[in-house]
């Protein structure tokens, strides 16, 4: 089956008595974004530095208008509070999509990640992905434990990939077929 993007249809949830929309991202949550991004229990297990608003703005833009994949967010009562994305594999790995997600410190532990993944994971399928990985910082037990619950297995560990604060880490390559 061949994979190809198609509109991501919003969906609600009652969360503690409050609505939250998953839906696809729009240039007017960047600022948002950059802000939980930067958020010390967020920034320290991305994958990238955090950098400029005007720098992010500039690569979040991009990515809605030419990325070859989806970025959805979760708006607790209209308020940004997390963002997923899938980017699609090329060529014969097309069949594969690599996914990330982030969710507002604050909001952490409330059950939005499981619900920003339960829909990826249902986009996922819609348009033909078979399987999703990602990897993860080796002291990142947390997100290592959710991934698990969710089905991942750990396909791999890259020696020191990452350095943080002068300190290496090993990179954790997860995977799970859909």
């Amino acid at each position: 089956m061949a994979v190809r993007l198609k509109k991501f249809q919003r969906v609600f949830y009652e969360v503690d008595g409050f609505s939250l929309e998953v839906r696809e991202a729009k240039p007017a949550d960047a600022k948002r974004l950059w802000e939980i991004q930067r958020q010390k229990k967020v920034n320290n297990f991305l994958l990238f530095s955090s950098y400029s608003f005007e720098k992010y703005k500039k690569r979040f833009l991009s990515r809605l208008r030419d990325f070859d994949g989806k970025t959805v967010v979760a708006a607790l009562d209209g308020i940004v509070i997390g963002r997923a994305f899938l980017k699609l594999g090329r060529g014969r790995a097309s069949h594969v999509a690599n996914f990330g997600i982030f969710i507002d410190e604050g909001f952490q532990g409330k059950g939005i990640g499981r619900i920003l993944m339960r829909e990826l994971f249902n986009y996922a399928k819609s348009i033909g992905v078979e399987k999703l990985e990602d990897e993860a910082f080796s002291d990142n037990k947390r997100a290592l434990r959710f991934y698990k619950k969710l089905g991942f297995r750990i396909e791999g560990v890259r020696k020191r990939k990452f350095v943080r604060d002068g300190r290496h880490f090993d990179s954790v390559l997860i995977g799970k077929f859909l």
